[in-house]
């Protein structure tokens, strides 16, 4: 996936003078990446979600049906600490589907949780705020608040991801609520949460909220649009992360018939669905020519996957030569992908490795090492250098 002009300027200006090619080397050559798996724990059904708690080499791991567990990564041991069973629906996509830590949590013990409920016969993407011990030695069974609640249509696209950027704010992604086609439009709909990625500060309370809207949000006070978006026009944001070092947005949106996509999100961007999927026109859209969208940063077509999991960029000293390379994967073919974006003109991107899993979540801890989960296995891996004989 590499265009650099200066290689093809230089290919014909050296069959033009000399009448032969000359061999151009690639400033930006990779070494070659081998990486291997070791199995941290098993035993979980339907993982969701791995994050890790601030200053600690334990994490948790949630499960689609609405329990968390605090698993030491250095032992594989681990325990319940969250059972919201009895209050999580989990049908087809639904479920407790991630978790955030607040910015302060070593000091207030914050944590936030997207998880869907029943309520009046409808189901609700609910986010809610949590409060533990130090040692999270009580399992928790219900919220210190709710923040917020959004009516789903369907079972699918409920998105999942919530964190908090390096601003302190916190993001939530949301899908476009299903079914097929997104039937409601919902992603080019600037009045519905869905198919959106929304900012709010939850440290403070706006009138007749549980959050906070930050003023320099992109859309407040502009008509048409509710003043939480940060950025629409997603199908199903599944995982999203931040660059430790950078803050860059990287989005993982789970694509329909024929593209997933992974976009650098950027402030009041439109990313394009339902009228494009990937670069491409959706069922030949007649707006898909009248919008400016932001393109995704790459796409694959379904023939190299067909469920995009987003990941996170590696900063870890274990395998110096994935540094700087943002790791994502595949859920339904367990691929694993590799990319850097090395300026405009160059973004390496490759496989990074094969697996046998269906790869929910990425998790990463303090020092940069990436984990993977296997939704179907039940267990949680980590990426580690390959031993060479």
């Amino acid at each position: 996936m590499i265009k650099l002009r200066i290689f093809i300027l230089l290919y014909f200006l050296s069959v033009l003078f000399y009448g032969i090619t000359a061999e151009v080397k690639d400033p930006h050559k990779r070494k070659k990446i081998n990486i291997a798996f070791t199995k941290i724990a098993s035993g979980f059904k339907k993982p969701t979600d791995i994050q890790f708690v601030p200053g600690k080499s334990s994490a948790i791991v949630l499960e689609q049906e609405g329990v968390g567990y605090l698993l030491n990564v250095n032992t594989g041991q681990s325990h319940k600490v969250i059972d919201l069973s009895d209050q999580v629906i989990s049908k087809v996509e639904e479920g407790l589907l991630g978790l955030a830590f607040h910015p302060k949590f070593k000091t207030n013990r914050l944590f936030y949780l997207n998880y869907v409920v029943k309520k009046g016969g409808k189901d609700f993407t609910t986010i809610a705020e949590f409060k533990t011990d130090k040692d999270f030695t009580q399992v928790i069974r219900k919220p210190e608040k709710i923040l917020l609640q959004v009516e789903q249509p369907y079972t699918n696209h409920n998105g999942g991801q919530i964190a908090f950027g390096q601003d302190g704010f916190l993001y939530i992604g949301f899908g476009d609520g299903g079914y097929r086609n997104d039937p409601y439009k919902h992603g080019q709909n600037t009045q519905t949460f869905l198919g959106t990625l929304i900012r709010i500060d939850v440290d403070k309370q706006d009138k007749d909220k549980h959050y906070a809207i930050p003023e320099d949000n992109p859309f407040v006070k502009k008509e048409g649009f509710l003043p939480e978006i940060w950025a629409y026009g997603f199908r199903n944001p599944w995982r999203f992360s931040f660059d430790k070092k950078d803050g860059r947005l990287f989005l993982g949106d789970v694509g329909q018939d024929e593209y997933e996509e992974v976009n650098i999100v950027v402030k009041s961007g439109n990313y394009g669905w339902n009228v494009r999927e990937g670069n491409h026109c959706f069922k030949s859209n007649p707006e898909c020519g009248k919008k400016k969208f932001h393109d995704p940063l790459i796409e694959y077509n379904h023939k190299d996957g067909i469920s995009v999991t987003g990941g996170y960029v590696y900063y870890g000293k274990k395998i110096p030569e994935l540094y700087g390379y943002y790791v994502f994967g595949d859920y339904g073919f367990g691929k694993i992908w590799a990319l850097k974006i090395f300026d405009e003109e160059y973004i390496d991107s490759f496989i990074l490795s094969k697996t046998p899993f269906n790869i929910s979540t990425f998790g990463q801890d303090s020092k940069s090492n990436l984990y993977v989960a296997d939704y179907s296995g039940g267990a949680i891996y980590k990426i580690i250098p390959k031993k060479t004989p």
